[in-house]
């Protein structure tokens, strides 16, 4: 820059400061060509658009249980709908009590917004207030999409996630390391709409248990972070995998945490490397809420401990007194030796068996 600089000076021309870097996730995003959604240009959380909402039930009625029709349907399809498909559990929203479900777990990996874009700011010492990053701004346009199953989560993919915010018009997803991503819309109150549909605002401060047996649950609570106050909403269904590949099996659900993303939420350079998953993680079969740690199965011990006994009640019945031959032993470390001449007076005694036998 300084040579160039010196050369613009030089020969009397306009110095023009060279094109700033973008982010590595940014260039991704351009190379991807991602199809467009549609742009709402209305903003539905407004309180003025919430008016005219308003305004229209009390005008048509919709507000009002008296001019709803009667059920007439039959006792067989009330049977039917009884019978809740894996969709219609799906739609069931999660309690928030789940968002502090895995923190201990995954909390190294969760990236929380700056204190000076929460949504209730603490008291602070002036000092304290000096280090708040008020140069990172909010981008309305993205979500934040953070998982709080890992093992789960490993095994979606972006058509997942696309399936996920379907009907909002998202137009990208920007994935940001194991756990979590952001999602693209074509403006902000797209990306609000989506929000304030697909997620349950958390409490603030986080709830207590109802019941607290000892110290350690009550430590545990009180290290709870404060998600409701940072801006984190939980998400009011898993995330689900819609396909079989050769990442997951169809049928996985993950929860989620959503909150608006923030201009920090980006990767300045692409990852060399990608943590360990967790040992409950597999692609062969389906997971979700749980998975992190493995199931304990007994079936290679009850295996090793079935072909033990299989081998001693062989050994047993080639003796005479119930009292293991020598020759029927193994040479393994965790059993005691023998001299030449215990081997030799063994085999001497086999000898005599079979001249006797012949002898017959």
């Amino acid at each position: 820059c300084q040579k160039a600089r010196a050369r613009a000076k030089k020969f009397g021309t306009v110095y023009k400061d060279p094109p700033t870097f973008l982010p590595w996730s940014h260039i991704r995003r351009l190379r991807a060509n991602p199809q467009q959604g549609f742009v709402t240009g209305i903003n539905l959380q407004s309180q003025e658009e919430k008016d005219k909402l308003e305004a229209r039930k009390n005008r048509f009625g919709t507000s009002s249980t008296s001019n709803a029709p009667e059920d007439t349907t039959s006792s067989t399809e009330q049977e039917n709908t009884a019978n809740a498909t894996e969709e219609e559990q799906l739609s069931i929203s999660l309690p928030t009590s789940q968002a502090w479900d895995n923190e201990k777990l995954v909390l190294e990996h969760r990236t929380d917004p700056p204190m000076s874009l929460w949504k209730e700011v603490p008291e602070l010492a002036e000092d304290e207030q000096s280090s708040l990053q008020y140069e990172a701004t909010l981008a309305g346009d993205k979500i934040h999409l953070f998982s709080i199953d890992w093992a789960a989560f490993k095994q979606i993919r972006t058509n997942d996630v696309m399936s996920y915010f379907t009907g909002f018009g998202p137009t990208y997803v920007e994935w940001l390391g194991d756990l979590s991503c952001n999602v693209h819309f074509q403006d902000k109150f797209s990306a609000s709409r989506a929000l304030a549909n697909l997620s349950t605002e958390l409490p603030f401060p986080p709830p207590s248990p109802e019941r607290q047996n000892d110290e350690t649950e009550t430590a545990e609570a009180a290290e709870k972070s404060d998600l409701g106050r940072m801006g984190w909403s939980l998400g009011k269904t898993p995330l689900r995998k819609i396909a079989n590949d050769r990442f997951g099996r169809r049928g996985t659900t993950a929860r989620v945490l959503l909150r608006v993303a923030t201009s920090l939420d980006v990767l300045q350079d692409r990852p060399n490397s990608w943590p360990k998953p967790p040992p409950g993680f597999s692609t062969k079969r389906v997971l979700g809420p749980g998975s992190d740690f493995p199931q304990q199965t007994k079936k290679k011990s009850q295996k090793k401990r079935k072909s033990g006994e299989a081998k001693q009640r062989k050994v047993e019945e080639r003796t005479e007194n119930g009292e293991p031959s020598m020759l029927d032993r193994g040479l393994t470390a965790v059993r005691a030796g023998f001299s030449t001449e215990e081997l030799e007076a063994e085999r001497a005694k086999k000898r005599i068996k079979t001249t006797e036998a012949s002898s017959y």
